[in-house]
């Protein structure tokens, strides 16, 4: 039997993020699980004085990243960090003690991810708990906003 009782569901704001998000929270609402959502800041050191309005912004984007009808069936964390985000995101699992992180993935490879490297393969290869990495085009089981798809309601 399969336990979920938090999911983690880190967000750079991008198109695939947003693609990640309805499996974060149908896997939350399935296993009534709380879902934290997690956006990491990546501000260079010159960038201090900025930070504080980058935290608010942050803050502001993840509160409304939710529809307002999934809102009342979940248990729900929004937290913004600043950091590494690879590190972040794995030491935001441990303390949550995430039992699954759902993130998305541009899937890029050759010279792009040679140079800039892959924050969801880094978790993939660091992360204390089970990955779900959501690609662009997706194969999708759920639909746009967080909805059981017609395949799921045989259970």
């Amino acid at each position: 039997m399969i336990n979920i009782h938090v999911v983690l569901h880190p967000t750079d704001f991008s198109e695939i993020s947003e693609r990640a998000l309805p499996y974060a929270i149908e896997f939350a609402h399935r296993y009534g699980a709380r879902l934290v959502l997690l956006h990491v800041l990546d501000l260079p050191f010159s960038a201090i004085s900025m930070a504080e309005e980058a935290i608010v912004d942050a803050q502001d984007k993840l509160d409304a990243m939710i529809p307002g009808k999934h809102r009342d069936r979940l248990d729900l964390v929004a937290l913004v960090k600043r950091g590494d985000p690879c590190e972040e995101i794995c030491r935001i699992a441990r303390e949550q003690r995430a039992d699954i992180i759902i993130i998305g993935t541009h899937g890029s490879g050759g010279w792009r991810h040679a140079i800039l490297g892959d924050t969801a393969e880094k978790v993939v290869r660091h992360a204390p708990c089970p990955v779900l990495t959501i690609r662009d085009p997706e194969h999708g089981f759920v639909d746009g906003d967080g909805d059981e798809s017609e395949t799921s309601e045989d259970e």
